[in-house]
């Protein structure tokens, strides 16, 4: 619009509005076509694929070309096929001492690789703290294979959580590992154990 003398204004018709930028609209519809090639080219790929794995026919069954008078009977097995009984380890007992002082962290790991050795899950068991026991007799089942030979080792950790080597032999391959011991209200107790076969 303009204005002339007088202070009235007046259109201009004979003027353009300004010319808009199409830069944004041009990246847009080329991204537009981008997907589209894309995605079709994705469906071909797929199509083609699935007709080249449609189109390999599958191995005919093998027919006798006499035929035969009688129906034929299932050949029987020469040989009964064998069933493995899991075996069984015998539980020796070990001796539970009494609660209260077990010899120190020690003393604990001794007898706890005792009862590991002999496969005594009550034992174990016995030597558990109160919200390991649980998680004691899935590692004794899990990992301890008999026979097991065990001995303790040095003491890697202080209190309240002590931690002692374990090495030895199971089922005759070497294993190495470690027990913890906890120093709980209630005395010593284990809370978990670790073997590892060694390579």
């Amino acid at each position: 619009m303009s204005y002339y003398p007088g202070g009235i204004a007046a259109p201009d018709y004979n003027q353009k509005p300004p010319r808009m930028n199409r830069a944004g609209l041009v990246i847009v519809l080329m991204l537009v076509l981008l997907v589209a090639v894309v995605g079709t080219g994705i469906a071909v790929a797929v199509r083609l694929v699935n007709s080249r794995e449609s189109a390999e026919p599958a191995p005919a069954p093998v027919t006798s070309v006499a035929p035969s008078k009688k129906p034929t009977q299932p050949v029987k097995p020469t040989t009964t096929p064998s069933v493995k009984k899991p075996s069984v380890t015998p539980v020796r007992p070990v001796q539970i001492t009494p609660e209260g002082p077990r010899g120190g962290p020690e003393g604990v790991a001794k007898q706890l690789v005792a009862r590991l050795n002999a496969n005594d899950g009550r034992g174990v068991g016995a030597l558990a703290c109160p919200d390991a026991n649980n998680l004691l007799q899935t590692l004794l089942r899990t990992q301890v294979k008999q026979p097991a030979k065990l001995t303790t080792g040095r003491t890697i950790a202080q209190e309240p959580v002590i931690a002692i080597e374990l090495s030895g032999t199971m089922n005759g391959k070497g294993v190495s590992g470690v027990i913890v011991i906890r120093d709980d209200k209630q005395g010593l107790c284990v809370q978990a154990f670790q073997v590892i076969r060694l390579p």
